[in-house]
């Protein structure tokens, strides 16, 4: 579950390639397709001493047996809500040998990849406050594209069922074979539901965040709802809910997208946890729910 970061320096709508090249140890990435329209180079990007030293706390405050890498379970233990799904994104970030620990040096080389990106050194000290008061991991659009499995798992290719060979199209089949070839096709999945104190929950958000009571969001009603990076976190909102496009989020995108949450196998509690993070200023979180979100 993990927040996608924009980046305050890339130019209007345009929004930066997702690709990057990888070696053993650390992160390359081709220098023309970072931040675009930020303009100049991008020599001069470099981390402030006080992102530094907040850098070598936070991994130091991970690092709990101070060996000099963050294990899973370090991590786990670190990211206080969601602490599976945060661990996961921010490995699949930061993990850049794919060795299931990250080491100091890949640590900082990510920053610094972030600060290449375009990101100034404001905004990732003001991120790095919030990671240490327990707020989600960050997806930060630093032209790495990270894996969307979802959290059981990568999703299985989807093969449509195959109708069955009637008896009048293959003369060989026998009634008995026909009978469990039935038997052994799977009855349909139960859709998944979301509880009633879960939709509880949701009316009283779309109501807090629907301050006109127009029976829909306006992208300034949203920055209004969204404490910290109002902008940012307004524009993850609308690129997964609004569906149609059109600027505003009706009550039905609203509620579908959370029933699209539910059905792509997020547990109510998961849901209602998060719900109540978003209502005491929680960040935006993009769900693994199969959509394809811009950016």
């Amino acid at each position: 579950m993990l927040r996608f970061k924009g980046s305050s320096s890339s130019t209007g709508s345009q929004h930066l390639p997702r690709s990057a090249l990888w070696s053993q140890a650390a992160l390359r990435w081709k220098p023309s397709q970072i931040a675009m329209g930020c303009g100049g180079s991008t020599s001069k990007r470099v981390l402030n001493d006080d992102v530094k030293a907040k850098l070598e706390e936070m991994f130091s405050n991970i690092d709990v047996d101070k060996n000099g890498t963050i294990t899973k379970e370090e991590a786990h233990k670190f990211f206080t809500s969601f602490s599976k799904v945060n661990t996961k994104a921010f490995f699949d970030e930061v993990d850049a040998d794919k060795s299931g620990s990250i080491s100091k040096a890949e640590f900082m080389g990510f920053w610094d990849q972030v600060r290449v990106a375009g990101y100034t050194n404001e905004e990732i000290l003001e991120e790095l406050e919030d990671l240490a008061k327990g707020s989600d991991w960050v997806n930060w659009k630093d032209t790495k594209d990270v894996a969307t499995e979802s959290k059981s798992g990568p999703q299985a290719e989807y093969r449509p069922v195959q109708p069955k060979v009637e008896a009048a199209e293959a003369a060989d089949t026998k009634p008995a074979e026909a009978a469990a070839d039935a038997a052994e096709t799977p009855a349909p999945a139960e859709p998944a539901m979301i509880s009633d104190e879960v939709t509880a929950k949701l009316e009283e958000m779309f109501a807090r965040i629907d301050v006109d009571k127009s029976n829909t969001i306006t992208k300034e009603e949203a920055m209004k709802f969204f404490t910290s990076f109002s902008k940012v976190n307004t524009k993850a909102f609308f690129d997964e809910v609004d569906d149609d496009h059109n600027g505003l989020i009706a009550k039905d995108e609203f509620m579908g997208f959370w029933q699209q949450v539910r059905n792509s196998g997020y547990q109510n509690e998961e849901i209602l946890e998060e719900l109540e993070d978003l209502v005491k200023g929680g960040a935006w979180v993009n769900w693994e729910d199969g959509k394809e979100v811009s950016g």
